[in-house]
């Protein structure tokens, strides 16, 4: 890439630009849409992406962590916009939005379509309700600092993970829809989202419906 690459900011916008011949790639993070829940990070195949650590005060969210990119090590893959479902992440090329992701590569997340099923378990502290992008969680007196979570809302995202000071909050996603995607990427980051067990079972219906098709 040589003097090609740069990595600026503009307001809430931090930009990753690449000139490559006549063209010219751009990545841009808005800061104030990215809610720290890190499904860009577990689906990066280049790991150049990673939490600012958040900051918590008495029990309450004072700055909520923000993706950074690592430019030097991003191969402007475009994965990261389709991984984040709250469109915090855009990609260009010469001046316009574009995907030059197909549909069978890479899942495309979104908050109006829940990707991920599993559970959510949180304890104590109110961070999480306030960085909740889905309005998810919400404060319960009577129990004490211990949210009531309303999972159909949820869509396990994981912000509330990384904003959680205890580390007492954690996601279990048991099933992911993701439609026609069956790249190696997409595969790889299937295994980051999940865990071996549940990966390793989803490889196995895979392969049994791709034999059932060739029969």
């Amino acid at each position: 890439m040589g003097g090609g690459l740069t990595k600026s900011t503009e307001g809430s916008l931090c930009i990753i630009k690449r000139r490559v011949y006549f063209n010219v790639d751009e990545i841009i993070v808005d800061a104030s849409k990215c809610n720290g829940c890190g499904i860009c990070i577990l689906s990066c195949p280049d790991d150049a992406m990673s939490l600012e650590e958040p900051l918590i005060k008495d029990g309450h969210l004072v700055k909520k962590p923000l993706v950074m990119i690592d430019e030097n090590k991003c191969s402007f893959c475009a994965i990261c916009p389709r991984a984040c479902p709250f469109d915090a992440i855009i990609y260009k090329r010469n001046g316009e939005v574009v995907d030059p992701i197909e549909d069978d590569d890479f899942p495309n997340f979104s908050m109006e379509e829940k990707a991920f099923e599993g559970e959510l378990t949180i304890n104590d502290c109110y961070a999480c309700v306030e960085i909740c992008p889905c309005e998810a969680l919400k404060k319960n007196d009577e129990r004490r600092c211990t949210p009531d979570i309303d999972m159909e809302k949820c869509i396990l995202c994981g912000a509330c993970v990384n904003v959680c000071p205890e580390g007492r909050i954690t996601i279990h996603r048991e099933r992911i829809k993701y439609g026609d995607a069956r790249s190696g990427t997409w595969f790889r980051a299937l295994l980051n989202l999940t865990d071996e067990k549940i990966y390793t079972e989803e490889m196995h219906e895979i392969s049994l419906n791709t034999a059932k098709k060739l029969i």
